[in-house]
């Protein structure tokens, strides 16, 4: 099983309601988007679910990629808004399969959470990706230091 992460690409820093949640993508977003489907295309084999945070930028983000890839099985939860690598984990952890399953979400949590699993120091940048590989674990057994980073890619428009 492996676990896709992927950090939303380029964002405003301000959105016109004023709120973080509504913030959407510049247009060098949209290019690191254009880049990850090509590369998503090439390197990315079936995904089982897909969970993605609710914010504008990550949904924003997962409809650009998938706009030839077409993603089934996407789950937006408000509770990725921003959350810690604990919840976000409880939120996988809470899942029994053994298929490739794609995460969008944000900073500092996917990047503590990549830490967390792989003991690999990281902190992903806008629009980076990375793929850790579990071998024959299930979601629900994923803990710390049990994967591996296998593929790790960040879009340079």
């Amino acid at each position: 099983m492996k676990l896709h992460i992927l950090r939303h690409a380029k964002t405003n820093q301000e959105s016109k309601t004023g709120r973080d949640y509504d913030r959407d993508l510049l247009p060098k977003g949209e290019k690191q988007c254009k880049i990850l489907k090509h590369h998503f295309e090439e390197h990315l084999g079936p995904i089982k679910m897909i969970f993605c945070s609710s914010a504008v930028r990550t949904r924003s983000t997962l409809k650009l990629v998938d706009k030839h890839i077409k993603f089934k099985d996407v789950t937006f939860l408000d509770e990725l808004y921003l959350a810690d690598f604990k919840k976000i984990l409880s939120i996988l952890n809470a899942h029994s399969i053994n298929e490739d399953v794609l995460l969008v979400g944000h900073n500092y949590g996917i990047s503590d959470l990549t830490h967390y699993l792989t003991d690999f120091d990281i902190e992903l940048r806008t629009g980076e990706y990375v793929c850790i590989d579990f071998k024959d674990l299930n979601l629900n057994e994923i803990s710390k230091s049990t994967g591996t980073i296998c593929d790790r890619f960040r879009p340079m428009p």
